[in-house]
Parts: C-alpha cells; sequence; structure tokens
C-alpha cells in the first residue's frame, strides 16, 4: 500500500487514506475500514511505532462505528500499551504523539463504556489517568476530550446534574481551545442538549439543536446525531411537527452507516411514528432496530430493541408477546445494572406498571 511511511517522515497526501477519509465523511465506515484496516496491520509490523499508532487510532474509532467495541479496544490497547513503554517515552513526549497518546485514552473510554469487561468506575479511573498524563505533559488546555467522556459516562450512570456540569465545561475548555484533541465542539453542544433534555431544561436544548440545525455540520453522522436529538426533545415536547420531519432525515441519513447509527435513526422512528399511531411504520423501523442491535450483540443494544418492540406490541394489544419483550428487557437491564446502569431499570419499572394496568 502506498500509504507507508519511514520512520519520522511526514504524512504525505495519500490516496488510499484520501479515499479513506471520503468514504468516512459519507458515512460508508466499513468502507473506509476496509481502507485503513490493512495499513494499519501493515504499519504496527514496522519500526514507526507513531505511525502505526496514528493508524491503529483511526482504525480504532471505524471498528467503534460499525459495533466491531471490542476490537475496537484491542487496537487502542495496541496504543496504550507502546505508549506507556519506557523505551518510546521519547518519541512520545513530542506534542504530535502526544496528541495520539491523549486520543488513546479518549478512545479507549469511549469504546470501553458500552463494554460489559468493565465498569464505569472502571472507565473513569482510565480518565483519571488521562487527566494525570495532562498533567505530566503540561497540557491542562487539551482536557476537554476528558471532560466530554466523563460526561458521557455520568450520563449513562444516571448521575444527570453532573454529566451537564462537566458537559459545560468540556465545552468552555474546547472554545478556548479548539485545537484540543477531542470530539468536535458541535458534538459536545449536541450531547449537552441531550443532557439538559434529561433534565427537564427543554427550552435551553431546543435552542442549542436548532442553532447546530442551521450551522455547516462537516458530516453525515453530526448531521444524524442533530436530527435524532431533536426529533426526541419535538416528542418531549409534544411537537410531532417537529418530530416526524426529523424522524424522517434520520432514517435517510442513516442507511449504509453501521449498526449503532442505524438503532438511533430507527429508535427515533419508532417512538415519532407510535406519537403519530402509524403502527405499521413504527412495526417497521422496531425491526430495523432488532436487525441492527442483533448485529451489535451489546446488552445495552438488545435491551433498546426489546423496549421498541414491547412499545410496538403495546400499542397493537399484543399483551402475550410485550410480556415475553418485557422479561428479555429484564435480563438485559440486569447484565446493565451491573455496570452502574440504573437507568434500564427504570424504564422496564414504567412498562411493568403499564402491562399490568393492561391486564388489570
Amino acid at each position: 500500500m502506498s500509504a507507508e511511511r519511514s520512520a519520522g517522515a511526514p504524512a504525505l497526501r495519500d490516496p488510499v487514506l484520501e479515499e479513506a477519509t471520503r468514504l468516512e465523511r459519507s458515512g460508508d465506515f466499513a468502507g473506509s475500514l476496509g481502507q485503513i484496516a490493512p495499513l494499519a496491520e501493515s504499519a504496527r509490523a514496522s519500526a514507526d511505532v507513531l505511525w502505526a499508532s496514528e493508524l491503529s487510532l483511526r482504525e480504532s474509532r471505524l471498528l467503534a462505528l460499525i459495533g466491531e467495541r471490542e476490537l475496537a479496544l484491542l487496537r487502542v490497547d495496541w496504543v496504550m500499551v507502546r505508549a506507556q513503554a519506557p523505551e518510546h517515552r521519547e518519541v512520545f513526549s513530542q506534542e504530535k504523539a502526544a496528541r495520539t497518546v491523549v486520543m488513546s485514552f479518549l478512545l479507549f473510554a469511549n469504546a470501553a463504556k458500552d463494554e460489559l469487561r468493565m465498569g464505569f468506575q472502571e472507565v473513569l479511573g482510565v480518565l483519571e489517568q488521562a487527566d494525570q498524563l495532562l498533567e505530566q505533559l503540561n497540557r491542562r488546555e487539551w482536557k476537554a476530550g476528558v471532560c466530554s467522556e466523563r460526561a458521557g459516562i455520568y450520563e449513562r450512570m444516571g448521575r444527570s446534574q453532573e454529566a451537564v456540569e462537566e458537559s459545560r465545561l468540556a465545552i468552555e475548555l474546547k472554545v478556548q481551545c479548539p485545537s484540543a484533541p477531542s470530539h468536535a465542539l458541535s458534538a459536545m453542544q449536541r450531547s449537552l442538549a441531550r443532557r439538559l433534555q434529561h433534565l427537564g431544561q427543554v427550552e435551553e436544548a431546543k435552542q442549542l439543536l436548532l442553532s447546530l440545525r442551521q450551522t455547516e455540520v462537516y458530516s453525515v453522522l453530526e448531521q444524524l446525531g442533530v436530527e435524532c436529538e431533536l426529533g426526541h426533545l419535538a416528542l418531549q415536547l409534544g411537537d410531532l411537527a417537529l418530530a416526524e420531519p426529523s424522524a424522517v432525515r434520520a432514517l435517510a441519513l442513516s442507511e449504509g452507516m453501521g449498526a449503532a447509527q442505524r438503532i438511533a435513526a430507527a429508535g427515533l422512528a419508532v417512538e415519532v411514528f407510535l406519537a403519530l399511531q402509524r403502527l405499521p411504520e413504527a412495526s417497521t423501523a422496531a425491526k430495523e432496530v432488532r436487525a441492527a442491535a442483533t448485529q451489535l450483540g451489546s446488552s445495552a443494544a438488545l435491551f433498546a430493541a426489546a423496549q421498541d418492540e414491547f412499545d410496538v406490541a403495546f400499542a397493537q394489544g399484543e399483551t402475550a408477546r410485550a410480556t415475553g419483550l418485557l422479561a428479555e428487557m429484564a435480563a438485559h437491564a440486569q447484565a446493565l445494572a451491573v455496570r452502574g446502569n440504573a437507568s434500564s431499570q427504570a424504564q422496564v419499572e414504567l412498562r411493568r406498571v403499564k402491562l399490568a394496568a393492561k391486564h388489570g
């Protein structure tokens, strides 16, 4: 492959890397991975540990986007081991290399929060290590990414107020240092809108999302994220005239994307079509969630699939099927609770009460 380079050489414009970038920006993560993975594998066998690390992290991000989070973690593990090895200390102390190390911690935390092999407290420990590394590197201005990932963990743990506070801090730091290794500012703002919604601060969340929708967004993935968040917020406000086009746009944008993106779009569509009493379309969307969740295989994804199918079955009056799906939800919620995810159990109890009232 022509993207190989010698140790210390500057990155060159390479048609393979350019094609991988084009495919990623268009939402074809699997296609982009097909370009990057062979380069990363070849680089890991070479002596240029920094180049291999850069490609491995890019490969890790793409693996996570298509739902291969275990493999994504393995790629980040590879980088973290070498970044912390004494023989590579001088290489990774350089600014560009330091960015690679910081991103390895952030990507690890992002992927690990969806894997059962690590509890949320352990992932927070990884982020604490990242904080310590930034102090050692005298790069406190790069803490936006760590704050953003920590906010995501707090959200999963049901610590909503802390998630919002950490999100605001991440955005403040990113504005102060736009070049800090982290998610894009727009992604941080979108996440803040979702967390504000959880706290009931819907007007601030709505204005933030509408502003993002009007801003030039550079990737299909970011456009999808904005539409999904806006659609959920519109549902909370009872504004179906706003929710319905967001769901339709999200479905269109998610075509050809990874399983996680299809779950997000189809999950929104289930809720919107149920609110509009368009049950056949809701059922079709729930089947798409199930297919994508099966591909992804995580407890969180399978919980979402069972939840959506329960809601459709309940709306259709299929109480026997809904009862079976509730049992499936409870099993996945138990697995998630082991890791500190309290919100899934609350959703189970909410639906258990609805089902009991239907029988009563």
